[in-house]
């Protein structure tokens, strides 16, 4: 139903033909009559320059644009942050499909590029390329769309109050000869891989996922016989089994289990304390992922009908060997992966609870489970990598600083009436200033910032001020009470009286980040939001969960005999919690004390000396 990779060859010499469901508007595009094909076109950016000059068909302004922006490129390259040579800077490609894996590497912010520049830059670029042929015209605005896509694009912008990703999918679906009434998802993965290698587009799997959900909410407006849904089976790769697909006696059974962790029988001695939410999450998917691991050395879904198959120990060895395959050779200290000690322990805990065991089965059962052993305590490379950007006093001051500029922006943007009619792009962005703040100034757990709720755990006093933030750790169920900064405070009034009623979904429940349904925002969906502002405005890769080591790595910098104040402010439950995450800070901390008391010497010695051969003279 589509062309192939092969018949999508761009060529920018002649734009998209005028139809009867479609027509070229007036709109001049930056193209080159007669732009070179195949193997004749340019290979470099330099000499895609030099080519528009020898043409002689652009304007000198937009080729000193394009100069400019080629230029600032190539600076950005030498600086040795992206994949492409740094001493190879005057050889960047101009075939799209490798320049942007140097493109998406990236971060304007590091660079101090200001996000409207950013924006001119690839503009740019991409009109340079198009003049060369190596970007089709269709990539670009330009068309009036008529006929079936015609009302296909108005019914969308209609939708969407003007913003669409419909148009573009309309112009690649129009350059292919398909009608909307013909679309199948195979045109998705087509479409995607199309804006992957002929465009510099950003996201091309995002922007193929929102042309799915707003094509589906298309199909719904037009009704039975408008247009086909488009339902594209999942890339998500599934690590554990999918409760449809076993029996229903294991999943009643697993579901019965679930609850007696969250409620246990306190006059059962096997059923200990009751489990917090996420750790009740957390044994779901352990539970299924093992199945998944015995599935794959040959047992049959039918035949796991109940838990007590996870917990023989034949079971429990099929399983081990199945996460030691998986996750490599053990290290030289003997230690087994983080998931496989995770599956190991619940395997453990429920062999346990249950009583289908005979003693000697539970004793090598436990011991199996015992032999998996985890690494030892402390932070991930991973971690440690994200810390080292926030590693001096000024690049911490300038996250810490972040909340305010971001404030500030949100409110510019709420009073330009232009670009925000509505006053939703400012109040989101407030929003999610306010969850950087809340987030640097109490460092909860993203959970627990996703699901704070303004009537249930902000208290008042009695003037009506917001005082303090009580809510209960989801992973601990611990009480975190906390006092609310008076520059905090400012922030959540503001954001509650002028902002958050124009949120969707903030007249339908209580959450400070209410979803569109009103319940409290997924936390994924609030954490890439964070980390997209903070790698748009530092260049830093941030998580949420970073908060929590910065705090730590802060505290323990300060005083490296802290540890009780990080185990508080965290809400650890041990203090062996704390040690073993945070042990490596602990002693990196003291050795910044100890290389501050040996330059306290140095100097003293140097001042006596000095003194000394004063009194000599």
């Amino acid at each position: 139903p589509s062309k192939s990779d092969a018949e999508l060859e761009p060529s920018a010499a002649s734009p998209v033909q005028p139809g009867s469901d479609h027509r070229v508007s007036s709109r001049p595009f930056i193209v080159i009559s007669a732009a070179p094909t195949g193997g004749d076109r340019p290979t470099t950016l330099r000499a895609c320059l030099d080519y528009v000059r020898a043409k002689g068909e652009l304007k000198m302004s937009t080729i000193e644009r394009m100069r400019c922006a080629v230029s600032r490129f190539e600076k950005i390259v030498r600086t040795g942050t992206t994949p492409w040579p740094a001493d190879a800077f005057a050889s960047l490609p101009a075939d799209p499909r490798d320049f942007r894996v140097i493109l998406e590497a990236v971060k304007p912010a590091a660079q101090h590029i200001s996000k409207s520049r950013w924006s001119d830059i690839r503009s740019a670029i991409t009109s340079l390329m198009l003049a060369c042929g190596w970007i089709p015209t269709e990539a670009r605005r330009g068309i009036l769309f008529l006929g079936a896509w015609g009302r296909v694009v108005e019914a969308a912008l209609d939708l969407t109050e003007r913003k669409s990703p419909i148009p573009p999918f309309a112009r690649f679906c129009i350059s292919q000869g398909i009608e909307p009434h013909d679309v199948v998802p195979d045109h998705l993965e087509h479409y995607e891989r199309w804006k992957r290698t002929h465009t510099l587009g950003a996201h091309p799997r995002q922007a193929a996922l929102s042309v799915q959900k707003a094509w589906n909410r298309l199909a719904e407006h037009f009704g039975d016989g408008g247009l086909p849904r488009l339902d594209v089976e999942s890339r998500v790769v599934w690590k554990g089994a999918r409760i449809q697909t076993l029996p229903t006696s294991f999943a009643d059974e697993l579901g019965e289990y679930l609850h007696q962790l969250g409620h246990p029988d306190r006059l059962n001695p096997r059923h200990g304390p009751p489990a917090a939410a996420l750790t009740v999450e957390h044994a779901r998917r352990g539970i299924l992922r093992a199945v998944t691991y015995l599935t794959a050395a040959g047992s049959r879904l039918e035949d796991i009908t109940s838990l007590a198959v996870l917990v023989q120990p034949a079971a429990i060895r099929v399983i081990l060997e199945g996460l030691d395959a998986e996750y490599g050779e053990a290290d030289a200290a003997g230690s087994w992966s983080h998931v496989a000690t995770s599956i190991s322990t619940i395997l453990a805990n429920l062999a346990r609870r249950r009583g289908d065991l005979s003693s000697d089965q539970l004793a090598e059962a436990l011991d199996l489970c015992g032999m998996v052993r985890g690494p030892k305590g402390g932070l991930s490379r991973r971690s440690r990598d994200k810390l080292a950007q926030f590693a001096s006093d000024e690049e911490r001051a300038e996250l810490f600083e972040l909340p305010d500029r971001a404030f500030a922006a949100a409110e510019k943007l709420f009073r330009n009436q232009k670009k925000d009619p509505n006053g939703r792009k400012g109040a989101k962005q407030h929003e999610i200033a306010l969850a950087l703040m809340i987030l640097l100034t109490h460092p909860l757990r993203i959970g627990d910032l996703a699901r704070i709720d303004i009537a249930e755990h902000f208290k008042r006093d009695r003037r009506g001020r917001l005082q303090r933030l009580v809510i209960s750790s989801s992973k601990t169920r611990r009480e975190i009470d906390v006092a609310l900064p008076s520059d905090l405070v400012d922030a959540l009034e503001r954001h509650l009286r002028v902002f958050r009623p124009l949120i969707l979904g903030a007249d339908k429940g209580s959450a400070l980040f209410p979803g569109p349904s009103g319940a409290p925002r997924a936390p994924n969906s609030i954490g890439r939001l964070l980390t997209k502002l903070v790698e748009q405005q530092l260049g830093a890769h941030f998580t949420a969960h970073l908060a929590r080591h910065l705090a730590a790595e802060m505290i323990l910098d300060n005083d490296p005999n802290s540890l009780p104040t990080v185990q508080r402010l965290l809400g650890h439950g041990k203090k062996s919690r704390t040690e073993d995450m945070y042990g490596v800070t602990r002693t990196s901390a003291a050795q910044k004390t100890f290389t501050k008391l040996v330059e306290t010497l140095r100097t003293k010695s140097v001042v006596q000396r000095a003194a000394a051969q004063r009194r000599a003279r």
